[in-house]
């Protein structure tokens, strides 16, 4: 998680894959047990996020929350076919934007067991160009 930071930029290739699989297996017993993302971005200014892979989340995959002037560009967000199995993943939205301004996504593929993006109360200023979304509801 990046909070509270400015002028950051993190630049692929590389990704952070989760027990997405495991983590429904037990979730799907036992609701209590919570989740997690794999990035969040709580008030942050001025981030570029490119070229990141991100697969398997357990809950939602990518989070920018109280943020603006954020970048996404040629990531590569999946969940594999165990993760979405028959009693598999939801609330795994792709991509949230929370509360943000001047978020910009671009050029990526985007896969999720919900919503493939998602922009939520409080956004504005948001833009979406060149992406590939599956699976999604």
């Amino acid at each position: 998680m990046l909070r509270n930071s400015s002028n950051v930029t993190v630049r692929g290739p590389g990704g952070i894959r989760a027990p997405g699989g495991t983590f429904w297996g037990v979730r799907n017993k036992r609701p209590e047990v919570r989740g997690y993302c794999l990035l969040k971005l709580d008030g942050c200014q001025d981030v570029r996020i490119s070229g990141m892979r991100f697969m398997d989340s357990p809950m939602y995959q990518v989070v920018v929350a109280r943020s603006s002037n954020v970048w996404l560009q040629g990531l590569q967000i999946t969940l594999s076919s165990a993760v979405l199995g028959d009693s598999g993943a939801h609330n795994t939205d792709g991509v949230s934007i929370i509360a943000s301004n001047e978020v910009y996504i671009r050029d990526s593929v985007i896969e999720s067991g919900d919503d493939n993006v998602v922009i939520k109360e409080g956004s504005h200023h948001i833009s979406a160009e060149g992406l590939v979304l599956r699976r999604g509801k």
